[in-house]
């Protein structure tokens, strides 16, 4: 509902964000289930190994543009040469990887130390964030479709929150991975 997909223009695209979700979500399971053996530093080392081995990866492959022969705009953005070049930019990019670092330690402690339904809710400020980016950067403004979508999103958290709490039923094993 909030990706508002249509049958006549149904693409790949509209897969990524349910990608990225999946992906999200296993990597706070992850974090959750390795919690008792790992120590934060650990686990956060091993996010960004994986991220700077599956980049390299990924840019030996495709960042030499190689791939880039459609004519699509994103394919064309994605799949161009990348360059790094040090400039003025570098210094804000080094700035939002130290930020997002902050970001995900404090988030690999708060699930390190309370049940992720309870930690989810927290979440969903997100959502607010990026409506509001997205107004103040791109003008985009939410639909009706996207309300309803942003409220089945929130209502399913909360529901699943006051599940675990109300009846104190966990709705996942505390039984570590290892």
């Amino acid at each position: 509902i909030v990706m508002n997909p249509k049958v006549e223009n149904l693409n790949l695209f509209y897969l990524l964000p349910v990608y990225c979700a999946v992906c999200y979500s296993l990597s706070m399971i992850i974090i959750k289930k390795t919690s008792d053996k790992d120590s934060v530093y650990s686990q956060i080392f091993h996010l960004y190994i994986s991220a700077l081995i599956l980049s390299s990866l990924i840019s030996l492959f495709i960042g030499d543009g190689s791939f880039n022969k459609y004519d699509d705009p994103a394919l064309k953005f994605l799949l161009r040469e990348w360059h790094l070049g040090f400039n003025e930019n570098t210094i804000f990019l080094f700035l939002i990887g130290l930020s997002g670092a902050g970001g995900f330690f404090c988030l690999h402690q708060a699930y390190r130390i309370a049940s992720p339904p309870t930690i989810a809710p927290f979440e969903y400020i997100l959502i607010f964030w990026s409506i509001s980016l997205g107004w103040l950067v791109f003008g985009d403004v939410i639909g009706f479709k996207d309300l309803i979508g942003i409220i089945i999103i929130i209502a399913s958290g909360m529901y699943m929150f006051f599940r675990e709490n109300i009846r104190k039923t966990p709705i996942s094993t505390e039984k570590p991975l290892r």
